[in-house]
């Protein structure tokens, strides 16, 4: 896992991101570099799982995105303390705390 400068932040990321990481990699290079860059970033962030329960909880709730859906729910099951989003409106009724990749590097750096 990636340590910044703080030993107490652990980032993690989701099969799913992992998921539409692949498939954006694979589309602008191709098939090997992408499985290497994969492997990669496997190195830097530890892999949540993608369960049908996230799948279920997202579909039933009322986000206005799915896959933020998803994610909100892969977080908040594996007890995430924050999720970092370009896309911070479409968690306004989120518990967790949602910030920008800029807002959270303010905070550590």
């Amino acid at each position: 896992m990636l340590n910044i400068s703080n030993p107490e932040i652990k980032l993690v990321t989701s099969a799913l991101v992992i998921a539409n990481v692949h498939y954006f990699l694979r589309k602008h290079t191709n098939k090997s570099i992408a499985k290497v860059l994969v492997k990669e970033i496997t190195k830097l962030f530890g892999i949540l799982s993608f369960e049908e329960e996230h799948i279920l909880l997202a579909v039933d709730s009322d986000h206005a995105d799915l896959e933020d859906s998803f994610q909100y729910y892969i977080a908040l099951q594996n007890n995430c303390d924050t999720i970092i989003t370009r896309n911070i409106k479409d968690y306004k009724h989120a518990t967790i705390p949602v910030v920008t990749a800029e807002q959270f590097l303010r905070t550590i750096l």
